[in-house]
C-alpha cells in the first residue's frame, strides 16, 4: 500500500498542475477486496505536496463519525489546503458499516441532519449549547474556525427525491452518484433548483460522480464500459446498495447515459451537453487505467491536456483571459 500511494501521488501530479479543480477521496470501511483510503488523513498527505488542486470527500459517510469529530477534522485540514476543501457527506447504505458504528438505516437521515446542524454551530468559533437525539454539547466552542468563511461548502450525495430536496434545505451543493443516468438526474437537479428558490438559498454545487474512459477509438472505450459495469454491479450487489426510492443501480443500456466515454474529444462534448443539463461540477472516475506505472501518469496527463483543458477553455467567459 505504501508504493500504491506514491505511485497515486506521481499521477496525481497531473491533476494538481494540468487544471483539474480537485482532487476526490471516497470513504468505505472494511471494504475489501477493494482498497480505499481514509479521506482525512489521505487528504492532508496530498495537500502538503500539491499547492493548486483543491480535494473533496465524495463522500464522508456521516452516520458513521461523531459530529464533533468531524467538525475539527474539517476545520483543521481546511486550514492545512488554506480553504481548498469540499466536504462531501452521504448517508451511507453498507449494513456492516453502519451496524460497527452502532447504527441502523433508520438512523442514517437523522444524524446527518442534526450533525450537520451542529457542525455548523462549532464552525461559528462561539460557544454552543446544542441538545439533540445524537448529541449533547453545552458551553463548548472549538478553537478555531475553518479557514473558509463561515465553513467549507456541504454537498450531500443524492439518488433520490427526498436526497435531493435535503441537500437544498441543509447544504450547500447537491451530487448525483455515478448510476444515476442523465435522463434520471435532470429532473432531479430541477427540484434541486426549485426546493432551493423555496428556502431562499443559492443552488451552489450541482454535481454528479461519472466513469470516464478514454480510448483511441469510441469501441475500445465502449468495450471497457461494459467491462467496467459488469465488475461494478458485482460489488454493489455483494453490498446490497439497491434501496427502493433510488434511481435503479444496475448499469445497462447506452453507457453514454452513465460515463463519459470514447476519444477525448467525444468526452469533451459529453462534458460540455452535461454542463447543459444544468451540471456545475463533474467528478471524473478514471476506470480504463493501464496497468504499467508510466502508462497511468500519461493518461492522467492526457486526461488533463485533452479533456479538462478543453473543457475549462470552452466554458470560460469571453473576456477572460483564464
Amino acid at each position: 500500500m505504501a508504493e500504491q500511494f506514491e505511485d497515486a501521488l506521481e499521477s496525481l501530479r497531473h491533476a494538481d498542475e494540468g487544471g483539474f479543480d480537485w482532487i476526490s477521496a471516497s470513504q468505505h470501511w472494511m471494504s475489501a477486496p477493494t482498497v480505499w483510503p481514509q479521506p482525512f488523513p489521505w487528504i492532508s498527505h496530498m495537500a502538503a505536496r500539491f499547492r493548486n488542486v483543491g480535494f473533496m470527500t465524495q463522500m464522508l459517510v456521516l452516520p458513521l463519525h461523531n459530529a464533533v469529530d468531524v467538525a475539527e477534522q474539517v476545520a483543521t485540514i481546511d486550514h492545512l489546503t488554506r480553504g481548498r476543501l469540499i466536504l462531501g457527506c452521504a448517508n451511507g447504505y453498507r449494513e456492516l458499516e453502519l451496524n460497527a458504528a452502532g447504527v441502523s438505516r433508520k438512523d442514517r437521515t437523522s444524524r446527518v441532519e442534526e450533525g450537520i446542524a451542529l457542525m455548523k454551530e462549532l464552525w461559528s468559533g462561539r460557544p454552543v449549547r446544542f441538545e439533540g437525539r445524537w448529541w449533547n454539547v453545552q458551553g463548548g466552542q472549538m478553537g478555531y474556525a475553518p479557514y473558509q468563511d463561515p465553513h467549507p461548502p456541504i454537498v450531500l450525495a443524492a439518488q433520490s427525491a427526498g436526497a435531493t430536496r435535503r441537500a437544498a434545505r441543509i447544504a450547500e451543493g447537491v451530487f448525483f452518484g455515478p448510476q444515476a443516468t442523465f435522463a434520471e438526474i435532470e429532473p432531479l437537479i430541477a427540484l434541486y433548483r426549485q426546493t432551493a428558490g423555496e428556502h431562499g438559498r443559492e443552488p451552489g454545487i450541482v454535481g454528479a460522480g461519472r466513469a470516464i474512459m478514454i480510448a483511441d477509438s469510441r469501441e475500445a472505450a465502449i468495450r471497457s464500459a461494459h467491462a467496467y459495469a459488469e465488475k461494478t454491479m458485482k460489488m454493489y450487489a455483494g453490498w446490497d446498495m439497491q434501496e427502493r426510492n433510488m434511481t435503479s443501480l444496475a448499469l445497462e443500456g447506452d453507457p453514454d447515459e452513465w460515463a463519459i466515454i470514447g476519444r477525448p474529444e467525444d468526452c469533451v462534448e459529453q462534458i460540455l451537453r452535461a454542463h447543459e443539463v444544468g451540471l456545475t461540477h463533474i467528478t471524473l472516475t478514471a476506470y480504463n487505467l493501464p496497468a504499467g506505472q508510466q502508462e497511468r501518469v500519461e493518461y492522467v496527463r492526457r486526461l488533463a491536456e485533452e479533456v479538462v483543458q478543453p473543457v475549462k477553455r470552452a466554458l470560460a467567459p469571453a473576456t477572460s483571459s483564464a
